[in-house]
């Protein structure tokens, strides 16, 4: 249900501003190993839904989406990430649950 989404990213924000962000270990070029932090993955967090990457705008409605949330909000690693980072990732998060998203791109378009 609707309400239930919003709930999930309540405990979805928290969960990820409480997760402690881990380095790991990377060889160089020059074959010096040093401590790196992960690029973390950007997340923002609308009212109606969220924008992972460069897009595009994910609706809460949306079962992907829906998994996507569950999965974080049950302290698990999202399966539809799991393949393109298998050891892990970080999450940037913005918290814009104040705000509906708006496609700038179609929301000035006029039907005629």
């Amino acid at each position: 249900s609707e309400r239930s989404l919003h709930d999930a990213l309540r405990v979805l924000t928290q969960t990820v501003k409480e997760t402690r962000t881990v380095f790991g270990w990377r060889k160089g070029p020059d074959g010096i190993t040093r401590v790196v932090q992960p690029v973390p993955i950007p997340l923002t967090l609308y009212s109606n839904g969220i924008y992972m990457f460069q897009g595009p705008f994910r609706p809460l409605s949306g079962p992907v989406t829906r998994q996507f949330v569950q999965d974080l909000e049950d302290g698990y690693f999202p399966s539809e990430l799991q393949a393109r980072y298998p050891k892990g990732m970080v999450i940037k998060l913005t918290d814009l649950r104040e705000k509906q998203f708006v496609d700038k791109k179609t929301s000035g378009l006029i039907s005629g």
